[in-house]
């Protein structure tokens, strides 16, 4: 089952490092509770670890990820690689060969979900948003009125998209596979012929 485990705040879109959470992607299906990813938190973790970094190559161009020692922190989309300077190059590293080899399978129709250890800073009304990105099957779409719902705001569809825009692990969270109710395809940081690809890559077609 899901455990949480998070520093008392109040919940709610806002700056980042209020929380950080510590995301394993361990199992093969989000489509219900007991299959979504162990979450806890480790509010030192992304903030006291060295990290590395990586550029490998795509179909939607260069990508480059970043790492701690023991979870993948962010994916930096090819516009947006110079913001890595902080991090280490290395060519050999245990975690981003693993995002690495996950990502090239993804990119070739071979992988449907990830199970690299994840890392990433926010509150945790974001926190929770970006857990319940996680459930959104491979190959389906879902609402920002749905992602409202799941994490009990209904009438917040402005905060989930603020909160979803702020995800700094693309793809692997699958924020992409978030669209607009009426079938429009709303907002994506990788812009909007980005977001169009994945989503055709993985044939998602259903909203919700």
């Amino acid at each position: 089952m899901t455990s949480v485990s998070r520093t008392a705040g109040e919940a709610g879109d806002g700056a980042w490092g209020a929380h950080s959470l510590v995301l394993f992607p361990a199992f093969s299906s989000y489509a219900r509770v007991a299959f979504l990813p162990r979450v806890y938190e480790d509010a030192m973790k992304t903030t006291t670890e060295e990290r590395f970094k990586k550029t490998i190559q795509s179909p939607i161009g260069d990508i480059t990820l970043v790492a701690t020692e023991s979870a993948l922190v962010e994916i930096f989309l090819p516009s947006f690689s110079s913001e890595a300077s902080d991090a280490a190059s290395t060519l050999r590293h245990r975690i981003l060969d693993q995002a690495e080899r996950e990502l090239n399978e993804y990119f070739q129709g071979a992988r449907t979900h990830f199970s690299i250890p994840l890392s990433q800073a926010g509150t945790a009304f974001q926190s929770d948003v970006w857990r319940a990105l996680i459930e959104i099957p491979f190959g389906e779409s879902r609402s920002y009125k749905w992602l409202a719902t799941r994490v009990s705001r209904p009438n917040a569809t402005r905060a989930v998209g603020s909160a979803n825009g702020r995800n700094r692990l693309p793809i692997v969270v699958p924020c992409h596979r978030v669209i607009a109710a009426d079938g429009g395809i709303g907002g994506y940081a990788g812009g909007l012929e980005m977001k169009r690809w994945l989503l055709a890559h993985e044939g998602g077609t259903c909203i919700q």
